[in-house]
């Protein structure tokens, strides 16, 4: 089969190729002189040439600006810094980092290079896959192997780019890195002890450690390390074993002294009762002696008020019936002398003229007589109805006085 092809290539397939490219040459030549005709038409025309010489010389301009472009300058991209190398008379590293943008550069007498500025971890971890390089595998002070899984958080220093292309390490830092990782690592995670690097917090001040000891190794290769990270921490099986239960010891002692701290503070707490309750009480058994006190002295005060009260009161009745008999004497002696005085004011008014003619009107009102005859012809004789004459008739004395009222 195989010679079957070797003998179509060499026969009709090559035949068959000869004709594709004479018919192609063929096509090319027609193309190009009726190109040539168009071209002379055209040019025959005089607006026609104007505008091509527009259009061509636009093209040119174009053209020189894309090639004063690509030659005089070259695009920083972000995340990277450029440095200027001059090529021609004093070769050497221009003492500045361009930042992203467009750097000026002469043609042919100076280049750009493109160094990384962004910031690169390096990881060690348990799959190559996954990581840069396999975790790394650590002797602690006890001897025991532990295989740690850690990231280098670095980058390129600021404004020292250039310094790293004048020493030729622009493709060489990131393996510095690796390789001063790979030695430092292991050297200073060896100084703590098993249960150190299981520790978080000793993992965490080994960390920062680590990124001063490996920032200063790296200070002259111009990186700098931002950050180190212990993420993980593998013991063998048997040593697993032993942590495990060790860590179990450690949790029951932590169990046992958090009972211990817990019933301590429950006897702490009753004991904190029994003294508030004894306060309780000593402060209602003052308070219950103070409201007796209180209570006594209300009573002797009320008792001292009562009596004082009841003197008063009793004085002042007495004193009051003292002066109600005095008054009342006094009135009936007034009233004694005011009887006599009328008593003797009325003998002496009776025993006057006046004093008898009152009385006699007196005794002729309350005279009832039953039966009177007098001789109405006798001139002499009053009418029964002259209580005056009646009276002259009767006393047989004529009126001296006015009669008292």
């Amino acid at each position: 089969m195989q010679d079957e092809e070797e003998e179509w290539m060499g026969g009709r397939g090559g035949e068959l190729g000869f004709r594709m490219i004479r018919g192609i040459l063929r096509a090319s030549a027609t193309l190009a002189l009726g190109t040539a005709s168009a071209a002379r038409a055209v040019l025959g025309f005089a607006p026609l040439r104007s505008a091509l010489r527009v259009v061509l010389g636009a093209v040119a301009l174009g053209l020189a600006a894309l090639a004063v472009d690509a030659t005089c300058f070259t695009a920083v991209p972000h995340g990277f810094v450029g440095v200027k190398q001059i090529d021609v008379g004093e070769r050497g590293i221009v003492a500045a980092d361009y930042p992203p943008g467009l750097v000026f550069q002469v043609p042919l007498a100076q280049s750009v290079h493109l160094v990384d500025a962004r910031t690169h971890v390096w990881t060690f971890a348990e799959f190559p896959e996954a990581a840069d390089a396999p975790w790394i595998e650590v002797r602690t002070r006890e001897g025991d192997v532990v295989r740690v899984g850690a990231s280098v958080v670095y980058r390129v220093k600021r404004g020292e780019a250039w310094r790293l292309v004048a020493e030729g390490l622009k493709n060489a830092w990131t393996q510095r890195v690796r390789a001063s990782a790979e030695s430092v690592l292991p050297r200073e995670l060896g100084k703590l002890s098993s249960s150190e690097i299981s520790t978080t917090e000793a993992r965490s001040a080994c960390a920062e450690r680590l990124r001063e000891v490996l920032g200063a190794e790296l200070a002259a290769e111009h990186v700098e390390v931002e950050r180190v990270l212990v993420s993980q921490v593998g013991f063998g099986p048997e040593y697993e074993k032993k942590l495990q239960a060790k860590q179990l010891a450690v949790q029951q002692e932590r169990l046992r002294q958090a009972a211990a701290e817990a019933e301590e503070r429950r006897a702490r707490h009753e004991i904190a009762e029994l003294e508030i309750e004894n306060r309780v009480r000593a402060i209602a058994a003052e308070w219950d002696l103070r409201i007796a006190e209180r209570a006594s002295q209300g009573r002797s005060e009320i008792a001292a008020i009562r009596e004082e009260t009841r003197f008063y009161a009793d004085t002042r009745k007495s004193a009051g019936k003292a002066e109600h008999d005095r008054l009342v004497m006094q009135g009936d002696r007034a009233l004694a002398q005011a009887e006599a005085l009328k008593d003797s004011l009325m003998l002496k008014a009776l025993a006057g003229a006046g004093g008898r003619y009152w009385l006699a009107q007196r005794a002729a009102a309350n005279l009832n007589i039953g039966q009177v005859t007098l001789d109405p012809g006798d001139p002499r004789v009053p009418s029964v109805l002259d209580l005056d004459g009646m009276v002259k008739l009767l006393v047989g004395a004529p009126v001296a006085a006015s009669v008292p009222k």
